[in-house]
């Protein structure tokens, strides 16, 4: 469970690592998406041939932004993926040790093995352990 805890908070973290990395370039792409789709500024884009220059940079600006947001996805999900295996052969591991010891533990004091359970007729009102 520790490791588990520890992969979702370290995935969290660079997740907001990158998402405050790019805080500016995200600001700049809406200054260019803004001058270009408002009302009272894409008239003179258009009218002043910015409209190729704007779209290009919040192209440029928006593909930045993709690869830092998919380099830190794919860092967030191989620690996530690396605290969910520890978690997971913890588990195994208590529970192979915890069944591991628990026949051990019953059959000592037998000679014969594990219990045997004899079925009787179809009356009988429950199984019974062999004597």
């Amino acid at each position: 469970m520790l490791p588990c805890a520890w992969g979702a908070i370290r995935g969290a973290r660079i997740g907001h690592a990158a998402h405050h990395r790019s805080l500016a370039a995200s600001r700049l792409r809406n200054v260019f998406r803004s001058y270009t789709t408002e009302r009272n500024t894409a008239d003179e884009v258009r009218a002043g041939t910015m409209a190729d220059f704007l779209i290009r940079q919040y192209r440029i600006v928006s593909g930045r932004l993709e690869a830092e947001h998919l380099k830190a996805t794919r860092k967030a999900l191989v620690v996530q993926g690396i605290g969910d295996v520890l978690t997971a052969v913890g588990t195994a591991a208590t529970w192979g040790l915890s069944y591991s010891r628990w026949p051990t533990a019953a059959w000592s004091s037998r000679s014969r093995g594990p219990p045997r359970w004899r079925c009787g007729p179809p009356g009988q009102r429950s199984p019974r352990l062999a004597a």
